[in-house]
């Protein structure tokens, strides 16, 4: 926690002296929302990471390698895709 208020707030001077027509408010509340999306960006490159797809299995991705392992195949990954549903999303 103290290593992201340490970011924020050295955002926050970068800010000041980039963007000096805006308030204090703007510019906590800009830095914050920098920071909310660079965590969004690099979430989103693990996840591409791990549910990357191949057309073969020579370099398959994190997730998909565990399911080769399960002995899961192509086919059975389309059957099950359909009826798959997630109950109480919210709790994840």
């Amino acid at each position: 926690m103290k290593t992201l208020i340490n970011e924020v707030s050295e955002t926050v001077k970068i800010l000041e002296n980039d963007l000096p027509n805006l308030t204090e408010k703007e510019i906590i509340h800009l830095a914050i929302e920098l920071h909310k999306l660079q965590a969004a960006q690099e979430a989103n490159e693990l996840f591409k990471k791990a549910f990357v797809m191949y057309n073969t299995d020579e370099y398959p991705g994190a997730l998909e390698a565990i399911a080769i392992q399960l002995g899961f195949t192509l086919h059975k990954a389309e059957f099950l895709s359909k009826d798959f549903k997630v109950k109480d999303f919210d709790k994840f």
